[in-house]
């Protein structure tokens, strides 16, 4: 690990072992997957998780996933928009991503955003939510404003900075 990629990740998926996902794939069972996160916070190893959706789960497999296993609910602005990602604020989601440059895989895929986003953007989201914005690192550590890089998509810096709604 480097301080460019200070942990590892692995998506749980669900917990549903019964999901035609699943099927055949012998190292996507929820067991191991779990197995394999303990293990990494038994020896002190960073890890980064988290589900995939409309993988033929149901709501309740969802909810079973995010129950004590997840801290941090990123929503996707790039691949949803704003107007999505207002509603999944509402619902729980507290992390935005980053305020990304130029994202093109998304695009090239389909969606409609990702050309970057401004804090100030962010900041018009989230303030009538009640929530603020703060800078974070890979690992959800606060980040000191007097050091970061500026949280800025005019383009004038190449910098990606994530961003959380807490």
């Amino acid at each position: 690990m480097t301080p460019e990629a200070p942990s590892q990740g692995m998506m749980i998926e669900s917990l549903n072992a019964g999901l035609d996902a699943h099927r055949g794939a012998p190292d996507k069972t929820p067991e191991r997957r779990l197995a394999t996160l303990e293990a990494a916070g038994e020896l002190q190893i960073p890890y980064t998780t988290g589900i995939l959706v409309g993988i033929g789960e149901s709501r309740a497999d969802r909810i079973e996933t995010y129950r004590g296993y997840i801290d941090n609910i990123q929503g996707s602005w790039v691949k949803l928009g704003f107007r999505s990602i207002e509603q999944l604020l509402q619902a729980g989601v507290n992390d935005l991503g980053d305020t990304l440059m130029d994202e093109n895989i998304s695009r090239a895929a389909g969606a409609e955003h990702g050309q970057g986003a401004s804090a100030e953007k962010f900041e018009r989201l989230i303030g009538p939510l009640g929530r603020r914005l703060v800078q974070r690192t890979t690992l959800y550590g606060r980040v000191d404003p007097d050091s970061a890089p500026p949280c800025n998509g005019n383009g004038a810096r190449r910098v990606r900075v994530p961003v959380r709604a807490s």
